[in-house]
């Protein structure tokens, strides 16, 4: 999101001013998390791990906008394909392994079942 699509937001969200600094500290701790591990890790329970799976379905998708892949793409995968992916941000909703958390939570320790999965590169 860049400066002028904070703007755009808050125009159309007049109510989200007082949040500006908030908004473009996620922003920002976003470009770092991509920029630095090329990827993004998203935790929740209960409710919030039903928002990690949105947030996480949103950028493994187009989210706000098209994301074509390159023509790199197309000739490697041809058009059929490729014409029809989407550039995606790498976002893990760490939630959605069930399995890996029930097995680790039985044969380990619950406790470290996402640090199990964090570590993993």
């Amino acid at each position: 999101m860049t400066l002028s699509s904070i703007d755009t937001l808050i125009t159309n969200y007049p109510k989200l001013e007082g949040c500006r600094p908030s908004i473009e500290k996620g922003i920002n701790l976003l470009y770092q998390s991509f920029s630095a591990t090329k990827k993004l890790l998203l935790c929740g329970n209960g409710g919030s791990a039903a928002d990690c799976d949105h947030i996480s379905a949103e950028l493994l998708k187009g989210f706000n906008r098209s994301r074509p892949l390159t023509e790199q793409w197309h000739k490697q995968f041809g058009t059929s394909l490729a014409g029809n992916l989407q550039g995606a941000l790498p976002a893990l909703s760490l939630p959605q392994f069930t399995g890996l958390l029930t097995a680790f939570g039985n044969d380990c320790t619950a406790e470290y079942a996402y640090a199990q999965l964090v570590r993993i590169r």
